[in-house]
């Protein structure tokens, strides 16, 4: 699950879940170099292999440690939507002839879910289909679709009742929801008989993201945490919009237009508090429960830092090119980029 400036406030209740070593900096490793090491003593060191190297971080006590950079999957050109739910799926081509892709890791096979699709521009997995957006597929206007996984019985046209377009898909908890082109939030579960639920939506939602209980995203003029059932009311999460929205179990996280990434607790009882000062335009997020990831597009570089106010973000992997989105669990961190011309799916597992 993409995605702008508020003062800093410290968050009590989160600050203490992951850590850094104190007093460190991020140190940028040389070319094609991975990241940084932090060690005690308030220095710090560096440390990088001929194969790219990989970063470590400290948090919570414990010290992380990714795996160099590797290319897994090439793109025809535009990968776009990334999402993991087991396997990496994405989004691949131009707007008016894309393919829904996914790969399976154990062979690195990549398989085609949906082609030749005018429009697409989500893809949310469950376990029994792959649900994707596309225009004028069956008719003008933009619907949603689910495509029976793992793509033996072709399409299943979902939401009919809906206003064009989709994008912004989430599966979360058995329920589909989307953002469509009018900016109005709709949910969908297999029961309703294709029969989508308007939810109402402050402002003009955009970079949807869902956890348990809440949908989170962005309008022009704020972040929102909003329930999941019709007319459930709107709160507000940060008093300026976002370029990137992520969530997991406890905190949502989300990037601004003037290089902070910020989070705050799902339950929004304590306040917003800045997790690192990005480098370069940082137009992608994800979480996961200990570590917060984010694209910067100026630099060329993947950072992770520990989910606490003033963290120090370590590079995971630079010398990236045409960054996209990313998704993130607790085997490492998927990204899209472009390398040499060729576009590309990239990632840096954990050890």
């Amino acid at each position: 699950m993409v995605k702008r400036r508020i003062g800093i406030a410290a968050a009590a209740a989160l600050s203490a879940s992951c850590n850094l070593v104190a007093g460190l900096e991020s140190h940028e490793l040389g070319p094609g170099a991975g990241g940084s090491i932090a060690s005690g003593g308030g220095t710090s060191t560096t440390s990088s292999s001929s194969g790219g190297g990989g970063a470590m971080l400290a948090c919570d006590g414990a010290m992380l440690s990714f795996a160099a950079p590797e290319f897994i999957a090439p793109a025809a050109t535009n990968p776009r939507g990334l999402v993991l739910a087991g396997s990496p799926y994405w989004i691949d081509g131009i707007d008016s002839h894309a393919s829904v892709k996914r790969m399976i890791l154990e062979n690195k096979q990549v398989q085609v879910l949906a082609g030749d699709s005018d429009g697409t521009n989500a893809v949310a997995p469950s376990p029994s289909y792959t649900f994707y957006s596309a225009k004028f597929v069956i008719k003008p206007g933009g619907n949603v679709y689910g495509d029976i996984y793992p793509n033996t019985q072709g399409k299943t046209y979902w939401a009919t009742n809906k206003p064009a377009g989709a994008r912004d898909l989430v599966y979360s908890g058995s329920t589909l929801f989307w953002v469509a082109e009018d900016f109005t939030l709709y949910r969908i579960t297999p029961s309703t008989d294709g029969q989508a639920t308007y939810l109402g939506a402050a402002g003009q939602p955009v970079h949807l993201a869902a956890q348990t209980q809440y949908l989170f995203y962005s309008s022009s003029q704020a972040v929102h945490r909003q329930g999941k059932n019709p007319n459930d009311k709107a709160d507000t999460v940060a008093d300026a919009p976002a370029l990137a929205v992520a969530v997991d179990k406890t905190r949502v996280v989300w990037t601004t237009s003037d290089g902070f990434v910020r989070g705050r607790d799902v339950a929004l009882a304590a306040p917003a508090f800045d997790i690192a000062k990005a480098q370069g335009d940082p137009l992608a997020v994800a979480t996961t429960d200990d570590v917060v990831y984010w694209l910067a597009a100026d630099d060329g570089k993947v950072f992770a830092a520990c989910p606490k106010a003033g963290a120090v973000a370590v590079v995971v992997a630079g010398d990236q090119s045409s960054l996209g989105s990313m998704a993130a669990d607790k085997t490492g961190v998927y990204w899209t980029a472009s390398m040499g011309g060729q576009a590309r799916i990239m990632r840096a597992l954990r050890k």
